[in-house]
């Protein structure tokens, strides 16, 4: 039976759902990480979300995944080395998904799939991201269709995937 943890990190707080693969005796958490996306996410500096979505379609791929992480969350950096740095999921992800990273608290101008003009932390609580790691999960036209909440073992985000 999976248990759920809930860490406070020097305000930070990171969703951990507790698996057989990482229990709480074998990762520290108390180690601060400075969050580093996989170098496929997009980098356009005027998060124009948007465009990541239409240059996604015209990719052929179903839609966009934003990953809302905090700057110091372990568990985020653990999710982006574990999952997203596990070769298949990595190509999965790839194949079907523009990808997007983003820190919960910023205040930087964005424009959401959908052409609204916001703030990435204003975004973040319209989509109801509270914690982090969670990735949204946008369709061709911009429609969430799935929003995943704290870190995912690389088996259960490959389900996750399979399922979107």
């Amino acid at each position: 039976m999976n248990k759920l943890y809930l860490f406070t990190l020097t305000s930070l707080s990171c969703l951990v759902f507790g698996s057989p693969m990482l229990q709480a005796k074998d990762f520290k958490d108390s180690t601060l990480t400075h969050i580093e996306y996989p170098d496929w996410f997009s980098n356009d500096p005027f998060l124009e979300l948007n465009e990541d979505l239409a240059n996604a379609r015209d990719a052929g791929k179903q839609g966009l995944m934003v990953l809302y992480t905090t700057e110091g969350c372990s568990y985020c950096g653990l999710f982006i080395k574990k999952s997203l740095g596990h070769p298949e999921i990595a190509a999965m992800v790839q194949q079907h998904f523009g990808s997007v990273g983003l820190e919960i608290f910023d205040d930087t101008n964005l424009v959401g799939p959908r052409g609204k003009e916001t703030t990435v932390k204003a975004f973040a609580k319209q989509e109801g991201v509270m914690f982090s790691p969670t990735m949204l999960f946008y369709d061709s036209e911009g429609r969430r269709v799935m929003r995943i909440t704290g870190y995912q073992s690389p088996e259960r985000f490959k389900t996750s995937l399979n399922y979107v």
